[in-house]
């Protein structure tokens, strides 16, 4: 093996061709996948009419690295295998799982760096667990419960171990599909090159839907004051006061109809004012939200507030913490 940076880490590249035929064959054993095939096609005008609601879910696809995570034995020993997915680089990582996953399991999914420079692996699907293929016999939804549970009770999350976090990609109906576009990519802390759309059933029969331009950003004159930045625009009478992105700011926050999906609000003169939606950097982000939120038991009447700092890298403000001070208050660091 070659030791090579790889992300944040270090991490060993395997040259060995015996352990690369091993890999593949138990790739091909438990899923009967080859590496660099395309399961899907791009999506057009020709084609767009096989999409259904029924069958289909869609979620986001990322310029992240396309990879899978292979776990499995070699002389006995434990191996967690990134294979790049176009040139089949086979990177030998650490990961701590439970010793029954590596009798062959596979997943399906991409490396993103998010806004603390840190790398995600983004989980799209598990194909193979336990040496057993899982796309033969459970549907994307099945797939999707079995893969949470792998995370929540099959993994545990070492920092001094770990090569990255893990985390899992958010499947949505297609009815949000307008939601997806104008909300939930607005929301979340890295670019999206377009969407993907997966078939409930039949794992090859997924559409993959690349935006023509992601977005661009208008940028506007600022000019700073110690709590608050003023903006104001050419020809307009009105002020439009917004929080100062060099402190941190508690905004109001409330749940939207998509996982994840959270809108910001300030006061400005007592009056509720929308500011976008909050980023949600990593997993600990959303499941302290969702963990607030959960125990709400959908209720509107308790008012949320949460201290956010503001991500020049992404352009979002991310929740830090829940506070009890008031909404609109600037918390300046010591």
């Amino acid at each position: 093996m070659k030791s090579i940076k790889f992300g944040n880490k270090k991490a060993l590249q395997i040259v060995s061709n015996d352990i690369k035929t091993h890999i593949k064959s138990g790739i091909k054993e438990s899923s009967n996948m080859e590496i660099t095939t395309r399961y899907y096609n791009f999506l057009n005008e020709k084609n767009m009419h096989l999409l259904k609601n029924d069958e289909y879910k869609v979620c986001v696809n990322t310029f992240g690295h396309k990879y899978l995570l292979f776990l499995t034995k070699y002389n006995n020993k434990n191996y967690c295998i990134f294979i790049n997915k176009k040139r089949e680089d086979m990177i030998y990582v650490k990961f701590r799982f439970s010793d029954e996953l590596f009798s062959n399991t596979l997943f399906d999914g991409e490396l993103i760096k998010n806004e603390k420079n840190d790398w995600v692996y983004a989980i799209t699907d598990v194909i193979a667990y336990k040496n057993e293929c899982v796309l033969k016999n459970k549907t994307l939804e099945e797939r999707q419960k079995l893969l949470k549970n792998i995370l929540d009770n099959e993994h545990v999350y070492d920092e001094m171990i770990d090569f990255c976090v893990m985390d899992q990609k958010e499947y949505f109906d297609l009815k949000y599909l307008e939601d997806i576009y104008k909300k939930y990519i607005e929301s979340i802390t890295y670019k999206c090159s377009g969407v993907y759309f997966q078939h409930s059933s039949n794992y090859r029969k997924g559409f993959m839907y690349i935006f023509p331009e992601f977005r661009t950003t208008e940028k506007t004159q600022e000019q700073s004051t110690t709590d608050t930045t003023i903006t104001t625009t050419e020809n307009k009478s009105s002020i439009n006061i917004e929080p100062n992105k060099k402190y941190p700011f508690n905004f109001q926050i409330k749940q939207t109809d998509l996982p994840d999906i959270y809108q910001l609000f300030y006061l400005n003169k007592s009056k509720l004012i929308s500011h976008g939606y909050a980023g949600i950097p990593d997993m600990e982000t959303s499941k302290l939200l969702a963990n607030v939120f959960d125990a709400m038991g959908g209720s509107d009447d308790v008012k949320v507030v949460v201290t956010c700092e503001y991500s020049e890298k992404f352009s979002k403000w991310t929740p830090q913490k829940i506070t009890n001070n008031a909404v609109g208050d600037v918390v300046k660091k010591i």
